[in-house]
C-alpha cells in the first residue's frame, strides 16, 4: 500500500509536467512525444530503484578517543572549582599508608579501626 502511494505520487507529478509540455507543444505545433517518453523512463527508473533492497550499512570503527585533557583557562572561576573539588586534609590522611605502623593483618583492621 505504501509503495502504491509512492508510485501514484511520482506518476501524478510527471503527468502534470507532461500535460504542461503538451499544452506548450500544441501552441508551437511540434508534438513528437519525446518529453512524455523521457518522463516515463524517469518514473520507471525511480520505481526500479525503490524495488531494490537497501544497501547494508558498513560498520566503521569508532574514531580513536582524544585522551588529552582540554586546556582550561585560568581565573577566579577555575580556582574556585579546584578549591571545591580539592582533597581535604582528612582524605589526604586516609589515602596515606603507614608502612611502619603496628597494625595487624588485613582481617584485624578491616572494620575501619585505623585510617590505613
Amino acid at each position: 500500500a505504501e509503495m502504491r502511494l509512492r508510485v501514484l505520487k511520482a506518476v501524478s507529478a510527471k503527468l502534470a509536467l507532461a500535460a504542461r509540455c503538451d499544452a506548450a507543444a500544441a501552441r508551437s505545433s511540434s508534438r513528437d512525444g519525446r518529453a512524455g517518453a523521457r518522463f516515463r523512463a524517469e518514473v520507471e527508473a525511480k520505481i526500479a530503484r525503490w524495488d531494490e533492497p537497501d544497501q547494508a550499512r558498513t560498520v566503521r570503527a569508532l574514531p580513536k578517543p582524544d585522551l588529552s585533557t582540554k586546556k582550561r583557562r585560568g581565573g577566579r572561576r577555575v580556582r574556585k572549582m579546584k578549591e571545591r573539588y580539592a582533597e581535604g586534609a582528612v582524605s589526604k590522611q586516609m589515602n596515606q599508608r603507614a608502612f611502619k605502623s603496628a597494625s595487624g593483618e588485613y582481617g584485624d583492621d578491616a572494620m575501619g579501626l585505623t585510617l590505613g
